[in-house]
């Protein structure tokens, strides 16, 4: 049944098959004899189980068209990298010189991330991540979330889903990125604080400058630090002071959600000032002292603090916590300086403070970068406390936020005398030496990616023990 020819089993035919499809095929079906395909190939198969010819040995390779080809001899000599010409590859190149180029030849990688807000930078890094985020406009908070990298056209740019939500309608205003309460009072500290006991710009203690290459060229970046040391001489001082306090008040850091002193994959890290140190001082060097937090550590009319750590965890005892702004309080030769650092980073290796609860350690890093016109508005500002002999208004150094070009306003010196106090002696020579001094005061980071220095390094060695928050300070 079902066959048309070929044997039936039991020494007869199952039949014969007809002129027009006279082949028997192995599965006992009458089939059109079959026709060798052969135009215009030269060997291989020829669709019929035979040849379409032997290749000669001047050209003995058969192609995957069919035809015959001479044997492909690899082209390496004085390359590195790239293809032999016959489908493999004349060398891999070594970590150290990964890229190969247009000539073949292993080079150094370098990264471009110019117009890339994410995706590859070409060297096997990355331009930066598609995180999620949130901003407020009035009191409006926009979510940015599920942030995906579109790259073309020598670009790239992360495109996220939005979320609009009005902070007020639950009465609260857009602050710090979130919707917040308008009163401090509401805000709710976590169980374990520190308080800061010093700040260590130079790093004289620990020997070394502190504390991360913050513009990728395998050097520790501390700008302000060496500044602070070569101009201590301009106020008599042999080491600049520099201290952890702010205006008598020292700072503090409160975790929230520390559940794990070794390992805590995710912990929220906000800094607060102490309204005053308690009453028996050596409680704060003991880790055992009570701190009630001061108002200014909070956003104007906001339950929002004015510091507080993007992202935090501690793996291994190791704490690293990033994208923060803080206030430091130094000495710029005669002039006190209290100026913002931005995107900081501290990495510490934690232990359980005294107390039990709060962490402590020793000769932590802490770094980031001072925007450049952070900076002289804070010097401008303690040259007119300082120098009021000057008579200037809009202070000494004048600066274009564009590109940051830095003169200095007219003066004659005043009524600063020479002779006179050391202050007005200092200010004097500083509205003399004005032009000089500014081409020494300029940024090395660049943090907006558009070629001009608009912010300087800073790093210090940090230590801290463990503290108590019982609240806020009354007013």
């Amino acid at each position: 049944d079902g066959l048309e020819c070929g044997d039936d089993g039991c020494g007869a035919s199952c039949g014969e098959c007809p002129q027009a499809a006279p082949v028997c095929s192995d599965a006992q079906l009458c089939e059109a004899e079959c026709v060798a395909q052969c135009d215009g190939l030269e060997c291989g198969d020829d669709g019929c189980g035979a040849s379409c010819g032997e290749c000669p040995q001047a050209a003995p390779v058969c192609s995957d068209a069919q035809l015959c080809e001479a044997e492909c001899v690899a082209q390496c000599d004085g390359l590195e990298c790239g293809d032999d010409g016959c489908g493999a590859s004349c060398g891999e190149c070594p970590l150290e010189m990964p890229v190969c180029d247009a000539d073949q030849k292993c080079i150094a990688c370098v990264p471009d991330c110019a117009n890339k807000a994410c995706g590859g930078d070409g060297c096997g890094a990355t331009c930066g991540t598609c995180d999620d985020y949130a901003s407020c406009e009035g009191t409006s908070l926009t979510s940015y979330s599920e942030g995906v990298c579109v790259e073309g056209a020598g670009e790239a740019v992360c495109e996220y889903s939005e979320t609009v939500n009005d902070c007020a309608a639950d009465g609260e205003v857009c602050a710090s990125d979130q919707c917040t309460s308008t009163d401090p009072n509401d805000f709710v500290f976590g169980q374990a604080s520190s308080v800061i006991t010093k700040l260590d710009i130079m790093g004289a203690a620990a020997g070394e400058t502190c504390c991360f290459d913050l513009d990728g060229d395998g050097d520790t970046d501390n700008l302000l630090g060496a500044h602070l040391t070569s101009w201590a001489s301009l106020g008599g001082n042999d080491e600049p002071e520099v201290s952890p306090e702010i205006g008598g008040l020292l700072p503090l850091l409160n975790y929230d959600g520390l559940d794990d002193i070794a390992d805590d994959s995710e912990l929220e890290i906000r800094g607060f000032y102490g309204s005053e140190l308690p009453s028996d001082e050596s409680s704060v060097m003991a880790g055992t002292a009570d701190f009630t937090v001061d108002l200014m550590s909070f956003m104007t009319g906001t339950a929002a603090p004015k510091t507080s750590f993007e992202t935090a965890s501690i793996v291994a005892g190791t704490l690293d916590a990033n994208g923060a702004q803080f206030l430091i309080a130094t000495t710029l030769g005669p002039f006190k300086l209290l100026v913002p650092v931005t995107g900081a980073r501290l990495v510490a290796d934690v232990t359980l403070g005294p107390n039990g609860v709060g962490p402590q350690f020793q000769d932590a890093k802490l770094g980031g970068s001072i925007l450049m016109v952070d900076f002289f508005e804070a010097l401008n500002t303690d040259i007119a406390d300082t120098c009021s002999c000057l008579g200037l208004d809009d202070g000494l150094f004048i600066v274009d936020e564009t590109t940051l070009k830095v003169t200095c306003a007219d003066s004659d010196g005043g009524t600063c005398d020479e002779n006179g106090s050391e202050s007005e002696s200092a200010c004097l020579n500083l509205s003399e030496t004005c032009i000089p001094i500014a081409g020494i005061l300029k940024g090395d980071l660049d943090t907006d990616n558009d070629d001009v220095m608009d912010a300087m390094s800073v790093g210090a060695w940090v230590s801290a023990t463990s503290a108590t928050i019982t609240g806020l300070a009354t007013e």
